[in-house]
């Protein structure tokens, strides 16, 4: 509710998006997104015809039975053709998740709770396009947190922190979305997010500094969720499409008026003009892409996977001479990069990576407004305000209080454990040079920071020492401890006679 207020107290009041602007800056984004969803909820609902509602063209709606029974026939008896109109709200969920490069978690769930549902939860999707375009005006109208730097920030820190930040401040490069992802607090659009990952700098292990990261965050976001600056940069672009229009006219009209010159003129005219580089289209970077990354995989196996660093180093370090010829920008590679899924084993599985996302980058490339970020100087043109470094990490710290840097591998001691004396002698088997998962997991534990608790000198805690069982078998342990009860009993008797006795020897002094 404080936020709130302050959102209504400091963004201008009555703020009107025009519908054009949102059709001028997402149109193209919008149409293919929602053609790659109309596909899979018809690809979910021609598995089972029962999950869907279809319609005729004479305009009536009915379930389909599960024997596909269609039913409904014109009035001349012939059978009329039928559109998949609504799906169950499920198999919309699942449908809407087969589609991570295209929709985000924040716009997955809240455009299945703006379409209209019926009684039986079936989701009309005939609408789809309108839905989405109200849903990016609405999120504008709305951003109560991405307006907010405090509460952007904290919101941002405790994300970074549940996706794995360490004591080091640094995350690998395909580990950074899950922080955006994970941001239910401000919806963003995959393609915003995607571009926001453009603007990393990984160094040439893969890893990005979290706290870089954040400032960009905090810098951007906020003027990509403002309405007012999102109507004037709509104006201005819708402008200057309009004055592109008239130039592309004028020039086909000055080349119809050039066509009457000479052969010999245009001769001389090609020979001394500059050949302009022919710049590569999609196929020709995922077939190049697909070969580099089947060049170095040894693996064969049947669904192709690479180690992330193997991909990272083929592509941004330049170690492949084929793709330094593609010519990708630097901010394209760190944002296609970034985009990395990692399977159930820790590698990329590369022909489904580049057949995601090699599209996406050439589709953020024709954007509108998006590809705006990514030019040189982005933040003088587009009028970006630099935060400051200092207040917004007194604001709330990237790292938790406690968090300290855990000792060297190397300096810990193995750990004693203590002997049974009436068990028997147990051979100890030393692992083989293969089986290495137990220690990468000693040292996978070993960096973790140390929340509580100062390191005693075997490297645990003094607390854990004090938790550790008895010496002996399980007789003997209950022995023991009967033992040192009873003999505690008798020091409590002895020590409550002595202290009577002294009570009694006062009051007769007195």
């Amino acid at each position: 509710r404080e936020q709130r207020l302050n959102f209504r107290k400091f963004s201008p009041q009555g703020i009107e998006i025009p519908i054009e602007s949102v059709r001028h800056c997402f149109e193209d984004e919008i149409k293919a997104l929602v053609d790659e969803l109309t596909k899979a909820f018809e690809a979910r609902a021609a598995e089972d015809s029962t999950r869907g509602l279809y319609q005729v063209t004479s305009g009536s709606t009915r379930l389909m039975d599960e024997h596909g029974d269609e039913g409904a026939l014109g009035a001349d008896g012939g059978e009329k053709a039928q559109t998949l109109v609504a799906l169950h709200r499920r198999y919309c969920r699942d449908s809407v998740a087969s589609l991570p490069e295209r929709i985000s978690p924040q716009e997955g769930s809240m455009i299945l709770q703006m379409l209209p549902e019926d009684e039986n939860g079936f989701l009309g999707f005939e609408e789809l396009t309108e839905a989405f375009e109200n849903l990016r005006m609405e999120a504008l109208l709305n951003a109560v947190v991405a307006n907010d730097l405090r509460s952007l920030r904290k919101h941002l820190v405790f994300c970074a922190r549940r996706s794995g930040l360490d004591w080091t401040g640094h995350m690998k490069l395909w580990r950074i979305k899950d922080i955006l992802l994970a941001a239910d607090q401000i919806c963003l659009s995959r393609l915003q997010i995607h571009t926001l990952l453009c603007l990393t700098e990984p160094n040439t292990q893969g890893d990005v500094c979290i706290q870089d990261f954040l400032y960009i965050c905090i810098a951007i976001i906020p003027h990509m969720s403002n309405a007012s600056i999102f109507t004037e940069s709509a104006e201005r672009l819708m402008l200057d499409h309009a004055d592109a229009m008239k130039e592309r006219a004028n020039a086909e009209l000055a080349a119809l008026g050039a066509a009457k010159v000479t052969k010999q003129d245009n001769q001389d005219d090609d020979d001394g003009a500059k050949v302009p580089e022919k710049l590569v289209d999609r196929e020709i970077v995922e077939r190049t892409l697909l070969q580099s990354f089947a060049l170095i995989d040894e693996t064969r196996k049947p669904t192709p996977t690479l180690p992330p660093d193997a991909i990272f180093n083929c592509v941004f370090n330049g170690s492949d001479q084929q793709v330094q010829g593609l010519c990708l920008d630097e901010l394209e590679v760190a944002g296609l990069l970034a985009e990395m899924v990692l399977d159930a084993s820790g590698e990329v599985p590369y022909h489904d990576f580049v057949r995601r996302w090699v599209p996406m980058m050439f589709e953020l490339r024709q954007h509108p407004l998006l590809s705006r970020y990514l030019q040189p100087a982005a933040a003088e043109q587009m009028g970006i305000p630099e935060p400051d470094r200092e207040s917004i990490e007194m604001m709330v710290p990237l790292m938790p209080e406690g968090m300290k840097r855990p000792t060297s591998v190397g300096d810990e001691k193995p750990e004693v454990k203590p002997e049974r004396s009436d068990s028997k002698t147990a051979e100890v088997r030393r692992p083989s040079k293969g089986n290495t998962r137990t220690e990468r997991r000693r040292n996978t534990l070993s960096r973790l920071p140390t929340m509580e608790g100062e390191p005693d000198e075997r490297g645990a805690s003094k607390l854990a020492s004090e938790k550790l069982p008895p010496p002996g078998r399980g007789f003997l342990r209950r022995k023991t401890r009967m033992e040192d009860q009873s003999l505690a009993a008798k020091e409590k008797t002895a020590r409550d006679a002595a202290e009577s006795f002294a009570v009694s020897v006062a009051r007769a002094a007195q």
